[in-house]
């Protein structure tokens, strides 16, 4: 079986088919031949809702299309991270050298896809980061792949859209220095601002759990932005 035709099927599954309109496809011969595909994802934890979610689309796209060109169909292979980086390397291991499948989709994270990364020419089976979006995702080897548009493509488009389009002048940044898909889109959104003649007021990095988010919000309006630029993890912004 091809890689790119096996791309191809993953890349449909990923962007969640049943949002398009498809037509009838011509009936495939099944082939009796299985395809193991590896699912790294958090499946527990707080963060259990991504893998979870993307998961139930792929096997919606499954039943859509159930088998490749060639008759063959594709077994899911699930192992946990709980959006882990550590134990996202585990997993690859898991998936590679215990279950032998012919390639893995990630739905984790930069920091969890950029771990495996790292180590992914020691495995030699292709990986495609669905959600992930640090631009270093890619560097490091040449079995993993990307779907999202990038940090640096995101953060850009983002700053002048704000600064050419809505034209605003001021904005201010509350931001996770923990997390590297947080951490990027904040200096390379500041980075353009600035470029496109822009000013930051204030950057504020949430480190605690707990935040006094009035107190923030109220010293931040002393400086008059024009808009919140927010690259945080949503459960930080809750208010009990």
């Amino acid at each position: 079986m091809k890689i790119s035709h096996l791309f191809v099927l993953l890349g449909m599954l990923a962007i969640f088919l049943w949002f398009m309109e498809h037509e009838r496809a011509q009936k495939i011969t099944p082939s009796g031949s299985k395809i193991k595909v590896g699912i790294i994802a958090p499946f527990s934890g707080d963060a259990q809702g991504k893998g979870m979610r993307g998961l139930r689309g792929i096997k919606i796209s499954q039943a859509l299309q159930p088998y490749l060109d060639n008759g063959d169909a594709i077994e899911l292979i699930e192992v946990d991270n709980q959006e882990n980086p550590k134990k996202s390397i585990e997993a690859l291991r898991v998936l590679t050298e215990e279950h032998k499948v012919a390639a893995i989709l990630m739905f984790s994270g930069s920091d969890s896809a950029l771990a495996v990364a790292k180590v992914a020419d020691n495995y030699k089976t292709p990986i495609l980061a669905l959600f992930a979006s640090h631009p270093d995702i890619t560097k490091f080897s040449s079995f993993v792949n990307q779907f999202n548009f990038d940090d640096t493509f995101q953060a850009s488009v983002a700053a002048l859209y704000v600064r050419d389009e809505l034209l605003i002048d001021k904005v201010a940044i509350m931001t996770q220095p923990d997390n590297v898909h947080f951490s990027y889109l904040t200096n390379k959104f500041s980075e353009q601002f600035i470029a496109a003649d822009g000013e930051i007021t204030d950057t504020i990095y949430l480190i605690e759990n707990k935040h006094d988010f009035v107190n923030i919000l109220g010293e931040m309006k002393k400086s008059d932005p024009g808009l919140l630029y927010l690259p945080v993890d949503v459960d930080n912004l809750v208010v009990g």
